[in-house]
């Protein structure tokens, strides 16, 4: 088959020129076209990894934290346990020492009161103005209903006024 010209050469070539022209701008608006895709999917990617990061560094810091408390519940159950302890092994030393210092009678004077919890032993020592105070004193200590046993030394008995005692006891 024979090709028919019905144009002039020269307006034939005007119209090539024409069809690579468009071809060419077809092809760079493609080109934009998917370059501008790869833009938008580059974009999403981005943001996509930016919040995993951020979901990862919450979650690490949620498990440190999680860690802290762990740690800071392990300090407060120890703690506890002490405090129970201490609790358990208490006793009312003050009420223990207001019950004796209420047998002491007028005339007799306690300089110490020493008390050992893990034997019960009971050292007092002061000072009584007359014997008959004295005496008062060891019978108050051996009718408490505080002590087991009472342990007056001899001298505590010698002299008659101004004495120095010591009395040793074990608490119930």
């Amino acid at each position: 088959m024979k090709q028919i010209n019905l144009l002039e050469s020269q307006e034939q070539e005007t119209v090539k020129l024409e069809i690579i022209f468009l071809t060419i701008r077809s092809m760079l608006s493609l080109i934009v076209l998917i370059s501008s895709l790869v833009a938008i999917l580059f974009s999403i990617s981005n943001m996509i990894l930016k919040s995993e990061r951020i979901e990862s560094l919450v979650n690490s810091t949620l498990v440190q934290r999680n860690n802290n408390l762990g740690s800071e519940l392990n300090n407060l159950s120890s703690l506890l346990t002490v405090t129970e302890k201490v609790q358990k092994d208490y006793w009312s030393v003050r009420r223990t020492v207001i019950e004796i210092t209420q047998l002491i009678p007028p005339g007799n004077t306690l300089y110490s009161l020493a008390i050992d919890k893990t034997t019960n032993n009971v050292e007092l020592t002061g000072f009584s103005l007359r014997r008959d105070d004295l005496l008062k004193l060891q019978k108050n200590l051996e009718n408490s209903k505080l002590f087991t046993e009472i342990n007056s030394p001899l001298a505590n008995l010698l002299k008659k006024e101004n004495i120095n005692f010591q009395f040793q006891a074990v608490l119930k």
